[in-house]
């Protein structure tokens, strides 16, 4: 296991609240390329998140790497027939504070009582 320092995406946002577009389009450009490697092997990560890239400082200052990290409660993208899953269909994987505050609610059909026009 490689053993890396640095910082991770969360703390970055945390700190300058929004990045340069270049550069957030060069991170997103590489974590892409990392989940679609690791695609390419049969991983589905699962669990991609700011706090799970992190920046690693390349050597004499010349830039930095981006990593995707914790594959911890990443899963085979083949199963074998009967394998057990280890989410549920329409179940929502993510703890609720990691949720983003617009996330969509469950819709309800409107009773006969309300109105669907303003006044």
């Amino acid at each position: 296991m490689e053993y890396l320092t640095g910082r991770n995406l969360y703390d970055e946002i945390q700190e300058l609240g929004s990045l340069p577009v270049g550069r957030a389009v060069r991170i997103i450009r590489d974590i892409s390329r990392a989940i679609r490697a690791a695609h390419d092997v049969g991983i589905i990560h699962r669990d991609l998140k700011p706090d799970n890239v992190m920046f690693v400082p390349m050597p004499e200052g010349e830039g930095e790497y981006v990593k995707v990290l914790d594959f911890g409660i990443s899963a085979g993208a083949e199963r074998v027939e009967g394998e057990a899953r280890l989410t549920i269909p329409a179940t929502p994987s993510a703890r609720p504070s990691t949720w983003r505050p617009s996330r969509p609610r469950a819709r309800t059909r409107p009773s006969s009582s309300t109105s669907t026009r303003s006044a």
